[in-house]
């Protein structure tokens, strides 16, 4: 567009969340023999109250999606600025395969900003903002562990982490420009911090490119194919794996939205860039059948690999209706468990799995049938104003003197766990990171009490988010290239992960310097219990916090019936003669 008479430019919009990405029409770029970047960049956008700047940097891909990126330099408000970028801060990926550029604005959460003459050149700077010299310093040393790992009993509580970084792009878009699967390198690294669940988003139609087909293990990019090695990867490493299709119970089909078992659809409006209205129509055409049968085919595909902790069958349902989402969400457990009865299967409520209005609008999946008994309902969370997760406004606007949204964002979910015996965990949460343009000091210690507040409940949750590709969102906690410089989150967040199955609610404490041993779990008659030392009592409370079961005992192995118990999830308190108090989960069939 112009902005100034017969000078057309570029205008970005909303950047900070969606960097934009300037391609050639060659496949890369050589920009080996560069000594700089330049671009004209005009902000055109308002300042807040106190004026605070704005500012730009690059980051840049190559052809192997190696990332690296400039410092910011500040542009200013109502007049061009022509930055110069250094490419020594470039100079750790291949600048012979330069695949894409991208522009990342910095200070403010959205910002419409123009940019122009856009080219690398050689010799002496050109005039103005001038990156800082490039210094080596000391090398900093990768946090990576690569180490075999033993896969942790599939039923204790985790502290993991999404690996978003193939959830987001255009759908179905291209690999490796628009989404990519996660590096070994992010595997590596959050082994390192403890971290043994890893929530892995997918895009339905990468994996299977028409409805109803197969899934793609013949294209040159095979998704499928990429995935399974992430996953044999993670296996390796002992990391458990959830898989989520992040569709919203939406597909796609020749330009046009569907919703899976629903008779409507909606078309793009090229005029107003957007989805129009949803239409009611006589027929359905992605179907219930359609989405369980994709689910058998991924299950069929993964169900040999030990560590599929679970399948998340649809992230985030909107608008659906809840009957459609419940049959859709049945059919898919019903098919699944007719290839795989080893994996849990994860299901997420309406309103974008809202934890805090659970019981209202998604009290129906309770009625839900597993044969393998191995549901888990998943809420999510964000502690702006409007739960987005969007943190568009300051720290006290967002949040101010409510320091404990969390309970009543959390409160309501956790209850309605309680009340119908049923497992949970929270799949999305998050805050931004100091340094983050969202950014506030106030925001470590509010996800400090998150953490503190979701171990004693023992609420397996994964972190939104992390992964390649999500470098600079404000919400990340994913190191920078070098595998060593940290998010601030990360600080906070290690302080639990290694010990986050504890559970505190019962009157004692869980020990790892005494063995214990309990056989068969789940249980359905009778549970047997040895440790290595004298036991004096064993207990069972329920998840509400009330015994429910137990016995006094003498020895060193206790025979214990719970034949009488409802199916769930228990708390196994086994106290010992020297007073050490051990506490384990378990799962009556």
């Amino acid at each position: 567009m112009e902005i100034e008479p017969g000078n057309s430019t570029l205008k970005l919009t909303s950047w900070d969340l969606f960097p934009f990405k300037v391609h050639r029409n060659s496949a890369t770029m050589d920009l080996s023999g560069m000594d700089y970047l330049h671009l004209s960049v005009f902000q055109s956008g308002d300042l807040d109250a106190n004026n605070k700047t704005a500012s730009i940097s690059v980051w840049i891909n190559d052809k192997n999606n190696n990332t690296a990126q400039s410092p910011l330099l500040n542009i200013k408000k109502g007049e061009w600025t022509s930055v110069n970028f250094s490419m020594d801060y470039f100079k750790d990926i291949d600048l012979t395969q330069v695949y894409v550029i991208r522009l990342k604005v910095g200070g403010y959460p959205t910002q419409d900003i123009y940019v122009d003459n856009i080219f690398a050149y050689k010799g002496e700077v050109r005039p103005g903002e001038v990156t800082d010299p490039y210094e080596e310093g000391e090398d900093k040393v990768a946090i990576q562990d690569k180490e075999d790992g033993v896969l942790p009993p599939m039923d204790q509580t985790y502290l993991g982490v999404n690996l978003a970084s193939a959830s987001g792009g255009n759908v179905p878009g291209t690999f490796g420009t628009d989404y990519i699967y996660p590096k070994f390198e992010d595997l590596y690294y959050f082994k390192a911090k403890g971290i043994r669940l890893l929530r892995i988003p997918f895009r339905a139609p990468r994996l299977q490119h028409e409805l109803g087909g197969e899934l793609d293990y013949d294209a040159e990019k095979s998704d499928i194919k990429v995935l399974a090695e992430v996953v044999k990867e993670a296996e390796r490493l002992g990391m458990w794996v959830l898989f989520d299709m992040h569709d919203y119970f939406e597909r796609t089909v020749d330009g046009v939205k569907y919703e899976y078992g629903v008779a409507g659809r909606c078309e793009w409006n090229s005029a107003t860039n957007s989805w129009g209205s949803w239409e009611a129509m006589d027929n359905i055409v992605v179907t219930q059948e359609h989405f369980a049968d994709l689910w058998q085919k991924i299950a069929k595909e993964f169900c040999n690999y030990s560590n599929i902790w679970g399948y998340d069958l649809m992230n985030e349902p909107k608008g659906i209706d809840i009957d459609v989402a419940f049959n859709n969400y049945q059919a898919a457990i019903n098919a699944i468990r007719e290839v795989d009865t080893k994996a849990q299967i994860v299901v997420e409520g309406k309103n974008y799995a809202s934890a805090q209005g659970w019981e209202n609008v998604s009290d129906k999946l309770k009625d839900l049938t597993d044969p393998c008994n191995k549901i888990v309902y998943q809420a999510h969370t964000y502690f702006d104003k409007d739960n987005s997760g969007t943190y568009q406004n300051t720290y006290d606007q967002e949040v101010g003197q409510n320091v404990e949204i969390y309970k009543q964002r959390l409160d309501p979910f956790i209850a309605w766990l309680k009340k119908n015996n049923k497992k949970g965990m929270l799949g999305e949460f998050g805050v931004p990171y100091n340094g983050s343009a969202k950014g506030d000091e106030r925001y470590m210690v509010l996800i400090d009490s998150v953490f503190s507040y979701l171990k004693p409940n023992q609420l397996t949750s994964t972190y939104w988010c992390r992964g390649a590709m999500y470098d600079a969102y404000a919400l990340s906690v994913q190191p920078e290239k070098d595998y060593a410089t940290e998010k601030s989150t990360m600080g906070i967040m290690e302080k639990y992960i290694q010990d986050f199955n504890v559970d505190t609610s019962v009157d004692g404490t869980k020990t790892t310097d005494h063995q214990v041993f309990f056989t068969p779990n789940p249980v359905e008659q009778s549970i047997v219990v040895r440790t290595d030392g004298d036991i004096r009592k064993v207990s069972v409370y329920n998840t509400s916090g009330q015994e429910v079961s137990g016995c006094d005992a003498q020895g060193e192995t206790v025979k214990l019936n719970v034949a009488y118990l409802t199916p769930g999830y228990y708390l196994l308190r086994i106290q010992k003669a020297d007073g050490n108090v051990i506490v384990h989960k378990m799962i009556k069939k």
